[in-house]
């Protein structure tokens, strides 16, 4: 018998046994060598010939036998032997590479039984199949076998814990691949990586960040919009500041996304009704998480860690973007107006000398022809309102403010970014002696503009 003939000879020996010998039967009686009672070697021997058979002759075999061969294997992903978990691997890799994911339904839902299991065999034996399909040559594989590991990073069971090398090894691979879906489950991952655990990361990150940020410019935005995650997240760890440090005057221009893209749902609202304020209320389209909204949240963070830091890098941008005063290039001065806002309170220290400057620039785009221009700078002055309290600054803001509010009618969407700033103020002022008659005049405003809206809520 071939079986008794081969129990002792190495792995490669044994398959050059079996191989041998094979040609006397039909060659799918190897398969039967990975059942349990036979030696290691053999069974790793007897699954490497299959694999091999597999690769040139699956799609002929009856489908009978197909579904036979693989129902021998899925009890395989749990055996006590890692050496059988894995070749039982790469057995069913090369089956779904040959007939697709869609010709095995059985496989799915045992792959997800073996990830819920608390036995750590059958964890393994998944996270390994599920790696080998990274390398799959067909796309939705690729996708299929990283969504379904991304969804267990949260919980990292110890399967995963104990395989991160070899699954961090997968997405680097998977991070060049051409499919913006399989670049975007790469981001996703390494941001949850770095929230779950970042000691994980910690010795490829020079690597992860610049990847980060390549993939924030790529052409997909919703791949640009996960790796944008991956700056408020890293910021808000507590990964060494230094490292990220040395790529400030990369990450600053790279993240320069607030631009409101030509499919913004805010933007298409805005050209549909002309007073639309960009803040979140109960439209469903202004609560869109996008890539503009996580661009500037991540400036906010990043404000927060390196301060002044990046206003070398940040402010000449800025100040090109405002400079513009064409009605072609009026969303790169929303977001210039925007970005002001979101330093507001990380950058003040190197702001404060120029917050005359700043208030002067934002009170003449309260009248801007643009409804979301308007909106945009009455939510970068309420950002300012702790610091611009002081006499000197509100007897230049306060008139223009009310001037505003006077000119609105009941109907006016322009109330909502117009009381969020007189809020502010009213808040701030609060806390200052000699603002205490500032404070009156806004909170007296504010119950007329509340009156205003609560008439224009009575019309949506």
């Amino acid at each position: 018998m071939i079986l008794e003939s081969a129990t002792f000879l190495s792995p490669l020996k044994a398959y050059s046994w079996i191989h041998r010998e094979a040609k006397a039967m039909e060659w799918w009686t190897c398969e039967r060598f990975m059942k349990k009672g036979a030696s290691v070697e053999i069974r790793q021997a007897a699954g490497l010939l299959v694999k091999n058979n597999l690769l040139s002759a699956f799609k002929s075999l009856d489908p009978a036998y197909q579904h036979y061969i693989k129902s021998q294997l899925l009890p395989c992903l749990g055996e006590a032997k890692k050496d059988i978990r894995n070749t039982a691997g790469t057995v069913i890799s090369v089956i779904v590479q040959q007939g697709r994911i869609l010709g095995w339904s059985e496989l799915l839902q045992a792959l997800v039984q073996c990830l819920d299991s608390n036995d750590i065999n059958h964890m393994e034996g998944a996270l390994d199949t599920l790696s080998k399909l990274f390398q799959s040559p067909h796309a939705s594989l690729r996708k299929l076998s990283l969504g379904s590991i991304n969804q267990f990073i949260m919980l990292m069971p110890t399967a995963l814990f104990l395989s991160m090398d070899q699954y961090l090894q997968g997405l680097f691979v998977l991070s060049r691949d051409p499919v913006a879906e399989v670049r975007k489950l790469v981001c996703a991952a390494l941001v949850q990586l770095i929230e779950v655990n970042p000691t994980f990361l910690e010795p490829h990150l020079k690597n992860v960040i610049e990847f980060m940020l390549q993939a924030s410019k790529d052409d997909d935005d919703e791949v640009a919009l996960e790796a944008c995650e991956f700056w408020s997240t890293y910021c808000e760890t507590e990964l060494n500041p230094e490292l990220l440090r040395e790529y400030l005057q990369q990450l600053i221009p790279t993240n320069w996304s607030m631009v409101y893209g030509d499919d913004d749902e805010s933007l298409v609202d805005a050209e549909e009704d002309e007073s639309v304020p960009d803040r979140d209320q109960d439209d469903d389209s202004l609560n869109v998480w996008n890539l503009r909204k996580c661009s500037a949240a991540g400036l906010d963070v990043v404000s927060t860690v390196y301060g002044d830091e990046i206003l070398p890098t940040l402010m000449p941008l800025v100040q090109a973007k405002l400079s513009t005063s064409d009605d072609d290039s009026w969303k790169e001065r929303e977001a210039a107006v925007l970005a002001l806002g979101a330093i507001a309170e990380g950058c003040i220290s190197g702001l404060y000398p120029h917050l005359p400057e700043i208030v002067e620039f934002q009170l003449p785009i309260l009248d801007d022809k643009f409804p979301l221009l308007r909106s945009i700078s009455c939510w970068t002055l309420s950002r300012f309102s702790k610091f611009i309290v002081q006499p000197k600054y509100l007897q230049i803001l306060m008139p223009p403010l009310i001037a505003k509010w006077q000119q609105l009618s009941d109907a006016d969407k322009d109330l909502f970014p117009l009381l969020e700033c007189f809020t502010s103020i009213a808040q701030s002022s609060c806390n200052v002696a000699e603002s205490v008659a500032v404070a009156n005049n806004a909170c007296w405003a504010i119950g007329e503009l509340a009156v205003k809206v609560g008439f224009l809520y009575s019309l949506l």
